[in-house]
């Protein structure tokens, strides 16, 4: 998972950063510098992430974000 797919799925529950931030254990602070690519995902974050969102729903979106990506590669 990179800070994109960290961002969407925040925003496919219609939190905000601090919201998302309680939600995991974290500050808004870190939310942010996670979705702003300064700040790695940390292992516990990861599993906190997993226990919170439905796993399925986490697989399905992490391969609708694969398929946008080869339909629509980024270009650097």
């Amino acid at each position: 998972m990179d800070a994109k797919q960290f961002k969407e799925i925040r925003q496919s529950k219609y939190m905000t950063q601090a919201e998302f931030g309680a939600l995991l254990g974290l500050a808004q602070s870190t939310v942010q510098h996670i979705e702003a690519g300064r700040n790695v995902i940390s292992d516990r974050t990861r599993a906190r992430l997993a226990q919170v969102v439905d796993i399925e729903e986490l697989i399905s979106f992490s391969r609708q974000i694969e398929e946008l990506g080869s339909i629509f590669p980024i270009k650097s």
